[in-house]
C-alpha cells in the first residue's frame, strides 16, 4: 500500500481480479503477482480526469520491482496508452535504501508556515505598490519583517 494526501493505493497480491472497466479510480486498480524474484503490478481503469502525462481511459500501468542488491530496489514500469502515444514506453528508476527514518504523510505545524510565507510577501507587494496595510499603520521594512517572522495567532 502506498500513501500520498489523501490517495491510497491498495494492491492486492496474487490472483485478485481487476474491478469491472466501467469503474474508475484516481488511481487506477493495482494488482501484484510474483515473476521469480519480481513483483509485478499491473494497473489499470485510471479516471480520466488524473490525465497524467496525457494518459486516457486505456492508460495501463506495468511496474516490475526487483532487489538488486542490499541497496537497491530497481523499479522499471512501462505506460502503455494507444490514445495519446504510438507505442508504449518503459522507464527504469534506482530506489536507493534510504537511512534515515521514515516519517508519516502530514501536515505539520497547523500550515501556520503558509499564512506566515504568503502574507509576508503579500505586504512586500502592497509596499511595492505604494499602498497601506488597510488593517494598521503604514508599511515599513521593519513591518515586513515582523510580518514574515510572527505566526498570526500570536500577533
Amino acid at each position: 500500500m502506498t500513501e500520498m494526501v489523501n490517495t491510497s493505493r491498495v494492491i492486492p497480491l496474487e490472483g485478485c481480479p481487476h474491478i469491472a472497466d466501467g469503474i474508475r479510480q484516481w488511481s487506477g486498480d493495482s494488482g501484484g503477482h510474483w515473476d521469480e524474484d519480481t513483483l509485478v503490478i499491473e494497473t489499470k481503469n485510471f479516471d480520466a480526469k488524473r490525465q497524467w502525462r496525457d494518459t486516457m481511459n486505456s492508460a495501463h500501468l506495468i511496474e516490475r520491482f526487483t532487489r538488486v542488491d542490499g541497496e537497491t530496489l530497481m523499479c522499471v514500469f512501462t505506460v502503455v496508452d494507444p490514445e495519446p502515444w504510438e507505442s508504449s514506453w518503459t522507464a527504469e528508476v534506482p530506489m536507493s535504501r534510504n537511512p534515515e527514518p521514515v516519517y508519516k504523510y502530514a501536515c505539520h505545524e497547523g500550515h501556520y508556515s503558509m499564512p506566515v510565507m504568503l502574507g509576508g510577501r503579500r505586504v512586500e507587494e502592497l509596499a511595492e505598490a505604494g499602498l497601506r496595510n488597510l488593517y494598521g499603520p503604514p508599511i515599513t521594512k521593519l513591518t515586513v519583517l515582523m510580518t514574515s517572522a510572527v505566526p498570526p495567532r500570536f500577533r
